[in-house]
């Protein structure tokens, strides 16, 4: 977890905002004696929770692999702690990107009907298709900034 995620988890749990730089200050020992004594124990019910909840994680995937059942994972996309479902990172090989980069030529903003009929004709998501030239556009802009 990075600190950012474990102050956002201590504060949807307490009710009360913890930062990123609270927890690394935590980390470091850079936090007052009265401040270090207020969140310990919160971080460490926190550490007992989650480890609670990935054991049990383990032991319900474990089971599933004995009996065979399906979810999330078996779709491309992981489950995070917060309930969010996040898809896995598509890697797109030479002859793709290079069909992309053609069509991203052409029209670097293409209207969402061209990008769902792009998604069909490449067999993606349409979504995918969409951030992949969010993406290269970010690209071009930061090339086209650093080359004055």
């Amino acid at each position: 977890f990075t600190q950012q995620q474990v102050g956002d988890a201590l504060g949807l749990r307490y009710n009360s905002y913890f930062s990123q730089t609270t927890i690394s200050r935590f980390e470091d020992l850079n936090l007052s004696v009265r401040n270090m004594n207020k969140l310990r124990p919160l971080i460490q019910q926190w550490i007992i929770d989650t480890e609670r909840m990935f054991e049990d994680e383990q032991h319900q995937q474990q089971s599933c692999l004995n009996n065979g059942c399906g979810g999330a994972e078996s779709n491309g996309e992981q489950v995070l702690t917060s309930g969010r479902r996040r898809r896995k990172r598509t890697t797109f090989g030479g002859e793709l990107r290079s069909f992309l980069e053609e069509v991203f030529q052409a029209n670097p903003r293409p209207s969402a009907g061209q990008i769902s009929s792009l998604a069909l004709k490449l067999n993606l998501d349409v979504e995918v298709v969409r951030v992949w030239f969010c993406n290269r556009r970010q690209r071009e802009a930061r090339l086209n900034l650093n080359s004055f």
